[in-house]
Formats: structure tokens, C-alpha cells, sequence
């Protein structure tokens, strides 16, 4: 297991970008994404209480929904490369030891 944090101090490059990058570059079959929501969602859950959570999503279908998960180049770079995207909430690390259930997956 590799964790990193932080950018990549490259101007113009997202933090999600950086993270793809570095999770290429160390050969990592799974980039796990911590954010402040449980996984990704049609819409946004701080505003709308309707909003659904996707259990497994594949790159294209996230890119062409517009979904804001991560930025297009991060999203490019993870679809081409074929890794796999766990996003999850920070604090839900620890479940994901047993189940994947509080995050959705990100494949090609």
C-alpha cells in the first residue's frame, strides 16, 4: 500500500491529476479518492436531499453525465490507464477494510 498526499506542485495540474500521476507512476492497480461525501452522487447532497449515490460507475459514463468528481485530464488519464477510482469519505477508511459499500467505484 502507497499513500500519498498533497499536490504535485505543478501549476495547472489538479490535485486529482497529481493523484492519478503518482498512483501510475507507482504502478497502483486502485487510487482511493477521500472527499467530504461518501462516494459519488447525480447531483450534488449538500443541496439536494434527493441526490443518489452511485455504488459503481464506469469513467465514461461519469464523464458523460458531467459528474464532478474529479476533472476531465484526471478522469482521461485514470480511463486510459485503466485504474480503478474509489471515492469515499476520509473518515470511512477504516470501513473499507470490510466493505465497500460507503463508496462507489470508479472502473473502465
Amino acid at each position: 500500500m502507497v499513500i500519498c498526499a498533497g499536490g504535485s506542485g505543478n501549476p495547472f495540474c489538479s490535485t486529482d491529476l497529481g493523484s492519478v500521476i503518482r498512483a501510475l507512476e507507482f504502478d497502483c492497480t486502485l487510487m482511493i479518492k477521500c472527499t467530504n461525501i461518501d462516494g459519488v452522487y447525480d447531483s450534488d447532497p449538500c443541496t439536494n436531499p434527493d441526490a443518489v449515490r452511485y455504488s459503481h460507475l464506469t469513467y465514461h459514463d461519469a464523464m458523460s453525465q458531467g459528474l464532478k468528481v474529479m476533472d476531465m485530464s484526471a478522469f482521461g488519464m485514470a480511463q486510459e490507464n485503466n485504474l480503478t477510482c474509489l471515492v469515499c469519505q476520509l473518515t470511512d477508511l477504516e470501513k473499507l477494510l470490510i466493505s465497500t459499500d460507503c463508496a462507489t467505484i470508479i472502473t473502465n
